[in-house]
């Protein structure tokens, strides 16, 4: 589609897992699952920027089969539009570039463009259109006025967050953030099979159905004062934007009257920013009819959110999030140990600041996960044995009763991270991975973050091995399960056990 032509049809696509992640475990139970609520947000948005636009999406799982999409289906369902977007995260970077090429021969007119949480970092950008020919542009950071601006045919330098070819150069447009303010309610009316998807949930159990990502922020507090954590891929620019208090609600009376929703995961980075912000937010629910009465949400947040304020404010927090529906709150520890934290720019909690925030929240009846990264830069024997210890004693005071999951994963320096970054320029391990794979690490589509894992384990944690983390890892989901279900304790970067 070339510039100044308004696109009158669009398909957004989240391409499968690729074949080396089909075995990891996920860190929730994957089947049924809903397509991806960032995709339903961009239809609204399309559609009232331009009512006549024909808007559709396809997720990875296929509703008749529960299993993942082939390529060739959605390849064949993006045949005739004007504009294609791919949804691009670290485990599904092979399939995104094979689906490319797909759709580019079936529709060589059609405007290709990938976003995702794997496109944030500007290199990451640059890289894919330096690799994949047939890829017309990359949006990083918020894609609301970025596909509106295509749809619209504007030129690459009038649009925000766009990164393009200019000949052999690539180029950059300007950082823009979406006013929360203007964002339109959503639904699922637009995606393929979504109400299949449902269908088996609502067969064995109607009170049992997934949960499905809203936003009441965009941005990351902890970024904004701090700076990123080194293994985040978070695009999140620096600031925080809420979104309006009523429109939040609105947004789940919505999906609860189209499509019987009651559970939510509230994706924000950081979701309790003050004592204030989470009692107005509760205050707010009751003035809402079509909320439902059996609502529930999972939050994720920082113990120091929770008891960081005082106790009567760690108190006022808890009963607001059970007014509101919240009934899980997801603490992202990641190291119990302040120096493997301190190295990943990550702030640290106490064990005592943890357990405190677990007691607060279970004495209004809102249990506890935690999430537990290993193998990320100076872990060292003393530093598992500590997190070890730190969760049995954490398990055996609090499960099953608060403890809702444990989520243990394998630290990934993901593309574009800061930890990425620092381990392409150390000399050693860049030529030790072109070595091994042919190819240096900053040039290669989808990084083996196995081998990367390895390899800065060798440089960060002497007399570690990246063997004896996995072991780790294994040692304590194997101790989680003594006290939790086996279906609560999962993770990332795990062959499926």
């Amino acid at each position: 589609m070339k510039s100044g032509h308004q696109a009158r049809s669009v398909r957004l696509l989240f391409p499968p897992a690729d074949s080396e992640y089909a075995r990891k475990s996920p860190a929730y139970p994957k089947f049924p699952y809903p397509p991806p609520s960032g995709h339903a947000m961009l239809c609204a948005w399309a559609k009232r920027h331009s009512g006549s636009l024909d808007i559709r999406t396809m997720g990875d799982i296929s509703p008749d089969t529960l299993e993942r999409r082939s390529l060739e289906e959605m390849a064949c369902f993006a045949c005739d539009a004007d504009i294609v977007g791919l949804t691009n995260w670290y485990h599904n970077t092979k399939n995104c570039e094979r689906l490319i090429w797909m759709v580019k021969e079936l529709n060589p007119k059609a405007a290709i463009v990938m976003g995702g949480p794997n496109c944030s970092h500007p290199s990451v950008s640059r890289l894919f259109l330096e690799k994949i020919p047939p890829l017309d542009y990359v949006v990083s950071g918020d894609g609301e006025d970025a596909l509106a601006g295509l749809i619209d045919g504007l030129p690459p330098e009038a649009i925000p967050n766009l990164c393009w070819r200019d000949g052999k150069d690539v180029r950059f447009s300007y950082p823009a953030f979406t006013d929360l303010s203007r964002m339109p309610l959503w639904d699922f009316t637009n995606a393929e099979g979504y109400e299949k998807l449902l269908r088996p949930h609502r067969e064995l159990d109607k009170g049992i159905l997934p949960m499905v990502s809203i936003t009441s922020n965009r941005g990351c507090n902890k970024a904004v004062r701090m700076g990123p954590c080194s293994f985040c891929t978070s695009s999140c620019g620096d600031k925080v934007r809420i979104s309006p208090r009523s429109l939040f609600w609105e947004q789940i009376a919505t999906l609860h009257d189209l499509h019987g929703l009651d559970a939510f995961y509230v994706m924000d980075n950081v979701f309790v920013l003050s004592p204030t912000y989470v009692r107005k937010l509760a205050e707010e629910r009751f003035q809402h009819g079509g909320v439902p009465e059996s609502l529930r949400m999972r939050v994720y947040t920082y113990p120091t959110s929770i008891v960081g304020w005082g106790r009567n404010e760690s108190d006022q927090i808890a009963a607001s999030l059970a007014r509101m529906g919240v009934c899980d709150v997801f603490f992202g520890i990641e190291s119990f140990d302040r120096e493997v934290n301190s190295l990943s720019n990550k702030e640290h909690f106490r064990l005592s600041q943890v357990e405190s925030s677990i007691e607060v929240l279970a004495q209004h009846g809102i249990r506890t996960t935690l999430g537990m990264i290993l193998g990320l830069p100076g872990e060292s024997h003393g530093s598992i044995a500590k997190t070890i210890s730190s969760l049995r004693q954490l398990l055996d005071r609090h499960a099953p009763r608060w403890f809702e999951r444990l989520v243990i994963s394998l630290g990934q320096p993901l593309l574009g991270t800061p930890w990425f970054h620092n381990l392409c320029k150390d000399p050693k391990i860049s030529q030790e991975y072109s070595r091994m794979k042919g190819i240096r690490p900053n040039e290669d589509l989808s990084p083996d973050y196995a081998l990367l894992l390895r390899l800065s384990v060798s440089r960060y944690s002497p007399g570690l091995s990246a063997e004896e983390i996995e072991e780790s890892a294994l040692k304590i989901i194997s101790m989680a399960r003594q006290y939790l279900p086996e279906d609560l304790v999962g993770g990332y970067g795990l062959e499926d056990v």
